[in-house]
């Protein structure tokens, strides 16, 4: 992986991220975040996020809680105050005859053994449709 390498030799500069590739945008963001970029992830959606890490990263500050930093002052700025759910909560829903039941994780959602990133990927596995997983399981009210 020569790309990654020379990404990283540079201390990952924004210019290099323009010549990367996807499995190697995918090695950087792993290595920045964590955790695999989704699946769905674009060059550009790569290019945009590990271009984020970067600047954050030469004013001194952590990429993950920057963003979170940014996201809770926006809510707070907004009106809108996201309710947060504490680990163990249990969330029960019925669905055409069936019950289901997802456990709240402090990074994600348990249900039927596997952990998920979003209520959604849950809801969509439900119900075989798109649908938002707040909505869906009771926590969201639905758009007029």
């Amino acid at each position: 992986m020569a790309m990654a390498s020379s990404v990283q030799a540079k201390s990952l500069s924004l210019a290099a991220l323009d010549s990367a590739t996807i499995p190697d945008l995918r090695e950087l963001y792993a290595g920045i975040y964590g955790h695999q970029a989704p699946q769905w992830a674009s060059q550009a959606f790569l290019q945009g996020n590990i271009a984020w890490a970067i600047q954050a990263r030469k004013q001194n500050k952590d990429p993950t809680v920057l963003r979170e930093a940014l996201r809770d002052n926006l809510n707070r700025h907004s009106g809108h105050t996201p309710i947060r759910y504490s680990p163990g909560t249990r969330l029960v829903r019925e669905w055409q005859g069936d019950v289901y039941e997802v456990t709240i994780l402090p990074k994600g959602y348990l249900w039927q053994g596997r952990i998920y990133r979003s209520l959604s990927g849950i809801a969509q596995e439900i119900t075989g449709a798109k649908w938002s997983g707040p909505r869906f399981f009771g926590l969201k009210a639905p758009t007029p």
